[in-house]
């Protein structure tokens, strides 16, 4: 059977619940076993905010002279959301020391240790991030490029802002008006 996903906006949608659920009582008299996961919807994260967030690890990573994948990680290590299973558990590891867990999954963030085995927490990979947990990574990024000098889309926003209010207004007319209204106060 195919993975069936029903979203539930209203009452009436769970009567299509109930009926996939029905479909199922021939193949549960044949000793099947099925998984049922109801979790609350998210919106996924968009594509532009994806790109987005590549574009600024690509510029922290040119700025600190290392790899794109090597500052990908660091940032979802960093700003990313931990992993969780179907029960709400966080998901990790523990493997012997001499074992480098970057050889079976890239986001895993060392957090304890015991004679010859250490632990791991896991972060999801970005394309299974949400849209408010991408949101919280891609805040994360801007932040660490604001602190190294790197402009992010909010800096030039505000630039393109402030230049096309002086296209339009005319900065230098604002000027002369201040000017002038300055003299005229100090005439009284």
């Amino acid at each position: 059977m195919e993975k069936v996903v029903i979203q539930i906006k209203k009452a009436e949608d769970t009567i299509k619940v109930q009926a996939q659920l029905l479909s199922l009582l021939t193949e549960l008299e044949r000793g099947k076993t099925f998984d049922c996961t109801i979790e609350e919807h998210r919106q996924r994260r968009s594509l532009n905010a994806n790109s987005y967030f590549h574009l600024l690890v690509d510029k922290l990573a040119k700025h600190f002279g290392i790899g794109a994948d090597e500052m990908k990680k660091k940032m979802v290590l960093e700003y990313g959301a931990i992993a969780y299973d179907s029960r709400g558990k966080k998901v990790g590891i523990k493997i012997p020391k001499a074992v480098n867990v970057d050889d079976f999954y890239p986001y895993a963030k060392w957090f304890g240790e015991e004679e010859n085995l250490n632990y791991y927490i896991f972060y999801k990979q970005t394309h299974k991030l949400d849209s408010k947990e991408m949101a919280t990574l891609i805040d994360g990024v801007v932040n660490e490029c604001k602190d190294v000098g790197i402009e992010t889309l909010d800096d030039l926003n505000l630039k393109r802002l402030v230049k096309n209010w002086e296209d339009k207004n005319g900065y230098t007319s604002w000027y002369k008006r201040e000017k002038k209204w300055r003299s005229l106060r100090t005439f009284w």
